[in-house]
């Protein structure tokens, strides 16, 4: 399984717990005050692939993998939820790793201090703004077709030079409970 949109929060499990939980008591948006902070085992299975849950509403799902010190964040969101990242990354300090991996738009933004994309929209169109990354193969960006300028394996690799490795199964098991904030949908 690989997700289309992800957040890597590169902190431990018991920090984002605290940081929602901040978020969650400082909100003067009703949107975010109504959603509910809970701790259960992880499965992702009921949260994105049954179309009852989906369809209610909003879940975000936050683990810790096995023997790693980030957290990563799951939504059933088709934009990853980019308000709770925001709020977690920005207004909270937690560094992020903000991906997404459609076939139609690919993106890498670290910690908004290196953001690079393609996607179709009209027509393709490839966006890069702040100094690249020691590991980015900048050479890719110059090519003609610009859909060929930044792909999925391209993120794939540049993640596994931060430290996570979105193809090895380990990163889905987890030995902790993981954190579900789910918003009903009105």
């Amino acid at each position: 399984m690989r997700p289309n949109n992800i957040k890597i929060f590169f902190a431990p499990l018991d920090i984002i717990e605290t940081k929602l939980l901040e978020i969650i008591e400082d909100s003067k948006r009703k949107a975010i005050k109504e959603g509910i902070l809970s701790k259960c085992p992880l499965n992702l299975h009921n949260c994105f692939f049954e179309p009852e849950y989906i369809s209610h509403e909003d879940i975000a799902v936050f683990w810790q993998p096995l023997k790693q010190n980030y957290t990563i964040m799951l939504t059933n969101l088709w934009d990853g939820w980019v308000t709770l990242g925001y709020l977690l990354n920005i207004v909270k300090g937690v560094k992020m790793l903000d991906l997404s991996l459609f076939n139609d738009c690919v993106k890498f933004n670290f910690n908004n201090e290196r953001f690079i994309r393609v996607m179709w929209d009209t027509k393709w169109d490839f966006y890069e703004l702040g100094q690249p990354l020691f590991f980015e193969n900048t050479e890719q960006y110059k090519v003609r077709l610009k859909k060929r300028r930044l792909t999925i394996d391209m993120v794939i690799e540049y993640t596994k030079f931060l430290g996570v490795d979105l193809m090895n199964p380990e990163i889905y098991k987890t030995d902790k409970e993981a954190l579900y904030y789910i918003k009903p949908n009105h």
